[in-house]
């Protein structure tokens, strides 16, 4: 940190008995101001993440119940339970991917062109997303679709009429 490198050189010089001119005070307030946003963003990055779980565990199930009748002729037609359950956590897995990647490309476009319209480049030194960042809402973008998957596979399994053995 500029702010922490800052204090420990301002200590140094003191120590060394030069009179040295920073608000020590000001730096810790703007500190604390980034930890509390950053406090703020993770916290409105949680309540996404959650309401992105529910709004994708209600859709598959929904889904499945709209689509009964073709996993019903599935398992006619001789298609295990896993087979069943595979094909939709792997549906929902593809369209979370696909989204997560859109939505990257959409957010570095708009960004870029809001910093070019707005002359605002020497404001923002992190333009763009960064890798590790893209690769958790790649992973994120899976993993919430997946998972919420399940809750559509358990309503197609409570169905009596779909135990066919």
């Amino acid at each position: 940190n500029d702010h922490n490198s800052l204090l420990n050189i301002t200590k140094k010089i003191k120590a060394m008995g030069l009179l040295v001119e920073s608000n020590k005070v000001l730096s810790e307030e703007i500190i604390k101001l980034k930890n509390i946003i950053f406090l703020v963003g993770n916290i409105l990055i949680s309540i996404i993440v959650f309401l992105a779980f529910i709004s994708m565990a209600f859709g598959s199930v929904i889904s499945v119940n709209n689509r009964f009748e073709y996993y019903k002729m599935l398992r006619i037609l001789g298609a295990s339970r896993i087979f069943i359950a595979f094909s939709i956590i792997l549906k929902y897995a593809i369209i979370g991917v696909l989204a997560g990647g859109i939505s990257i490309l959409l957010f570095n476009e708009i960004f870029k062109q809001l910093i070019n319209k707005f002359s605002l480049l020497s404001y923002f030194s992190i333009t763009f997303l960064d890798g590790e960042l893209k690769k958790n809402i790649l992973v994120f973008s899976f993993l919430i679709p997946s998972i919420s998957s399940f809750f559509g596979i358990l309503r197609l399994y409570n169905h009596k009429e779909l135990v066919i053995d």
